[in-house]
């Protein structure tokens, strides 16, 4: 599995970790928030940093911004396609 990670995190600053990973999935894809933090939690375990999930994007290490931002999504993007 091939992926590109860039240095820039698309994070919003006034979101907490958790915040930013379940903003699209509630709004566009209108999952409920509990199964959307449940599944951000899932995927947080996965990249190893699930204890920083109520922390802020500038509370965070670049490697844990990066965690957080391009692995995360990019995992739970991965998890909601229809083939």
């Amino acid at each position: 599995m091939w992926g590109w990670f860039f240095q820039h995190f698309n994070l919003f600053p006034h979101l907490s970790i958790l915040e930013n990973l379940t903003l699209a999935p509630i709004w566009v894809r209108k999952t409920p928030k509990k199964e959307a933090e449940e599944m951000a939690m899932h995927y947080l375990e996965r990249v190893k940093i699930a204890n920083q999930a109520l922390k802020y994007p500038g509370q965070l290490s670049g490697g844990q911004q990066q965690r957080c931002g391009d692995r995360s999504r990019s995992l739970y993007a991965a998890s909601h396609h229809v083939v």
